[in-house]
């Protein structure tokens, strides 16, 4: 091998390994986090919630199961007041065993916008994020933390953050901290639902 060759074969070997460096420092963006979820949405999963208030003596706990059936997100709580909230694009249904509501959008934007980033993120459909938060992730994709804040003065009236924690595909836990300080955490449980 001539000295020109090897010298050919060394720029070639140093650009392969600074070609894979530059590949492996790629950033982790909201596109990447988005296309894992809507990849891996998950049928059903358990939850505790916890919600706190400054007007609340004790946090009220419940437990339940949120179930994924694109376009819909339903959150069932279990007895002792059990109660389902199934969000759809355009409107919530919520109920218990006595009433039954339906919530048009159209009629409580902010509502709206709070339920559609819950089903943005679960779904991995962020373009129904947009125009009512701002997007920042921190991490990797191992081990993520996902804010959203409001776009918008009226839906910063009602909320101060959405917060969610994941790892890989995995949505581990979310937070809704509001406007007033009420605090609602949600702690999602992948251990196969009976």
């Amino acid at each position: 091998m001539t000295l020109a060759k090897l010298y050919q074969l060394i720029l070639l070997l140093l650009a392969s390994i600074l070609g894979g460096l530059s590949q492996a420092a790629q950033p982790f963006t909201s596109q990447d986090l988005a296309r894992m979820l809507s990849d891996n949405a998950p049928p059903s999963v358990g939850y505790e919630e916890v919600r706190e208030s400054p007007w609340l003596s004790t946090p009220v706990i419940s437990r339940g199961t949120l179930h994924a059936a694109p376009p819909m997100l339903e959150k069932k709580s279990h007895p002792p007041a059990p109660q389902t909230w199934r969000l759809y694009p355009d409107h919530m249904e919520w109920f218990d065993a006595n009433e039954t509501r339906v919530i048009r959008y159209e009629t409580q934007p902010q509502l709206g916008a709070l339920a559609n980033a819950l089903r943005g993120v679960v779904f991995g459909d962020f373009s129904i994020i947009s125009n009512d938060f701002n997007v920042h992730l921190e991490g990797t994709p191992e081990s993520w933390r996902l804010r959203l804040t409001p776009a918008t003065v009226e839906l910063s009236g009602l909320l101060k953050e959405l917060e969610f924690h994941g790892n890989g595909t995995h949505i581990e836990k979310f937070i809704i901290i509001e406007a007033q300080g009420d605090t609602t955490t949600t702690v999602l449980s992948y251990v196969p639902l009976p």
